[in-house]
């Protein structure tokens, strides 16, 4: 009896594209305004989570997203789920290389 390899894509390499994706992958609107707490009864709040799906998810929420599908669930995510061209914006915000003010 011959074993039947898995050839179902591992999540490892699966990589998400965009924020529809991303949201998809959590259960959909209400299940992500569910789990961020944003409260359903305010006058943004239909409109925050879908709304993600076309500008891209909010950048105060970007660590929420980021633990829960690359820590957590094993996904690789693009910039693009952040409305991002590339990640140079988060890792070095500031191009033009002005000095920090010293704090006393």
């Amino acid at each position: 009896m011959s074993k039947r390899r898995d050839t179902r894509p591992r999540k490892r390499n699966m990589i998400i594209e965009t924020a529809a994706q991303a949201i998809d992958v959590l259960g959909g609107n209400a299940k992500v305004s569910e789990w961020l707490d944003i409260e359903i009864g305010t006058p943004a709040a239909p409109n925050t989570v879908s709304g993600w799906r076309k500008r891209g998810i909010s950048r105060n929420f970007a660590i929420h997203f980021f633990a829960e599908l690359v820590e957590r669930r094993g996904y690789k995510l693009k910039p693009q789920v952040f409305g991002l061209e590339d990640w140079s914006m988060v890792l070095m915000p500031d191009r033009r290389g002005r000095k920090l003010k010293k704090v006393a």
